[in-house]
């Protein structure tokens, strides 16, 4: 009898210590939401589902905090992580033998959790995603977040948290946009040999997409919760998503009246003033990018450099404003706006009393429009003698932004000084033109060497801050 109680005794101690053993050299710990209730909810943890009440904790080591049915709060080897129906998260348990180079953050944002490097050198901060991802093509920043597009991709880094997430869609995204409750993407899908395309409203917890309009716009800005926006078709125009709206409906610029203004007070007029919004819609469907501040819409036209009609072509107009306020287009033609015929209008940002409109080569320089006097200038070179000329400007902080060659570059608009922000200190395979400034900083996007392996690289976030220069 003792006999048996000794052997008894001496399995219970081999399988304590086998646990306590797998316990000290497992690496990884994987769990994700499957189903969301009040105080209770569906697990799955290292591919085994667990139903798990308020209070209650896994064998593994995961304790459900609380739960509702939008997210649950979870415990886990000393760290709380907030989770969305289908978010999973890898986490690494931290022993002495066993350290994870990669941050797992202690909240979890809205998407798959994402672990990444981060590195904090010459003044900025990286975050260098261990994950292989192509180039990215779009970056935007809203709601306290920056979003990055990689074809059916959509990231989401917090900036508060410090934490990415991650969205697999059907669709390939082609652009997006951000407003204080929105988020839009443009993106089309091949369902059944047919092509789904247009705009979408995204839901950040669920992933859905609430289709919007049936039409892929060249350029978009939100101004407040309106989406405006210049189509090849449409012209200029507007829609104001809604969740859950099938019959949301395209509001063209030209029709917007305001509320309590009474129709055909003067026929004459009105005549007049159709014939010339007639004329101006039709200039509005070659838009090719869009601007705004308050009430003014500002758009580029775009039209192909012919070398035989200079003259004529210094006569096309190449920037349009729309004022919603007064509902009324004004139009500039390259002989007004200084510029020699082959000068294309490739980016325009609005300020609070100018226009700036950059030209595409760093020869071109820029061109700036005072909303005071009503007259534009052509800037060739800072005045400290640098190029300007850029594909993409950004304005923040009475400073405008631009990449040219390896460099960031910003300008002061007031001063007209420009100063090198980055440039040789970053290295990367692709230098994107996409970046944005916001929140104090530039966000820009390029592919860095991997530290452990020379031969790959991986996507990496630059957070920038604005008084960092470099005369």
């Amino acid at each position: 009898m003792k006999l048996k109680k000794t052997m008894a005794l001496l399995l219970v101690l081999i399988s304590f210590y086998s646990v306590q053993a797998l316990s000290a050299t497992e690496a990884k710990i994987t769990f994700a939401v499957k189903a969301l209730f009040n105080d209770r909810a569906l697990i799955e943890i290292n591919g085994k589902q667990h139903f798990l009440s308020a209070g209650e904790q896994s064998p593994e080591g995961v304790k459900l905090l609380s739960s509702d049915a939008h997210e649950a709060n979870i415990f886990c080897h000393g760290k709380e992580y907030t989770l969305y129906i289908n978010q999973s998260v890898y986490q690494a348990v931290e022993m002495k033998d066993n350290k994870s180079e990669f941050q797992i953050p202690k909240t979890i944002v809205p998407g798959k959790t994402v672990s990444f490097r981060k590195v904090e050198a010459d003044g900025m901060t990286k975050y260098m995603l261990k994950t292989q991802y192509a180039n990215p093509t779009v970056i935007k920043y809203g709601q306290d977040a920056v979003w990055i597009v990689i074809n059916d991709k959509l990231l989401r880094f917090d900036v508060e948290q410090e934490a990415w997430g991650e969205f697999d869609l059907d669709h390939v995204i082609g652009n997006l946009f951000v407003s204080d409750k929105s988020v839009v993407l443009e993106t089309s899908n091949s369902i059944n040999n047919k092509v789904q395309s247009g705009l979408f409203l995204f839901d950040t917890r669920t992933s859905d997409l609430s289709q919007q309009l049936d039409l892929r716009p060249r350029s978009s800005q939100f101004i407040g919760e309106k989406l405006w926006f210049v189509e090849s078709s449409k012209g200029l125009g507007y829609v104001v998503p809604k969740k859950n709206n099938k019959s949301i409906s395209y509001k063209d610029a030209l029709l917007d009246k305001e509320k309590g203004k009474e129709k055909d007070k003067d026929k004459d007029r009105n005549k007049d003033k159709s014939k010339s919004k007639s004329k101006a819609k039709d200039v509005s469907k070659r838009a090719n990018i869009l601007s705004a501040s308050d009430n003014d819409i500002w758009y580029s036209n775009y039209s192909k450099f012919r070398k035989d009609e200079k003259k004529s072509r210094l006569n096309e107009i190449c920037m349009s404003r729309y004022n919603g306020k007064h509902r009324t287009f004004n139009t500039y033609t390259r002989k007004e706006m200084g510029l020699d015929a082959k000068n294309e209008c490739s980016d325009v940002v609005v300020t609070a009393d100018q226009v700036w409109v950059s030209h595409g080569r760093k020869e071109d320089g820029l061109s700036v429009f005072d909303t005071g006097t009503k007259h534009w200038r052509h800037i060739l070179k800072s005045a400290n003698g640098m190029s300007i000329g850029a594909v993409k400007i950004m304005f923040y902080n009475d400073q405008l932004f631009m990449l040219i060659n390896n460099q960031l570059i910003s300008l002061d608009t007031k001063t007209l000084h420009a100063n090198v922000v980055l440039g040789d200190a970053v290295i990367s395979r692709s230098w994107r033109s996409i970046f944005y400034a916001a929140n104090d900083h530039v966000w820009l996007v390029g592919n860095e060497k991997s530290i452990k392996d020379a031969s790959k690289y991986n996507l990496t976030l630059y957070k920038i801050p604005v008084n960092l220069t470099k005369n």
